[in-house]
């Protein structure tokens, strides 16, 4: 369902053009759960911190609601969608 939104050059999980809507489903492991991940834990997968994973989220969160996009952030651990009970 990745949707590429050409004015602000990022890619969203799922956006909902009648309302701009964006719905961003962060993996615990690469988006580094904050409930899981201490600040400095280091994902080798995406060769950041769990503070720089969380910085870049924020970053792309606030570039995308600064340009009238509705964000939100649907955690693994807390959805059904990624197969968690």
């Amino acid at each position: 369902l990745e949707e590429y939104l050409p004015d602000v050059r990022r890619a969203v999980d799922i956006y909902i053009p009648s309302i701009k809507k964006v719905i961003e489903c962060h993996g615990d492991y690469w988006h580094c759960n904050p409930l899981k991940c201490s600040p400095n834990y280091f994902n080798k997968a995406v060769h950041l911190t769990a503070k720089e994973v969380w910085d870049r989220d924020a970053a792309k969160k606030e570039l995308l609601e600064k340009n009238g996009y509705e964000v939100e952030v649907i955690w693994e651990d807390s959805n059904k969608m990624f197969g968690v009970a």
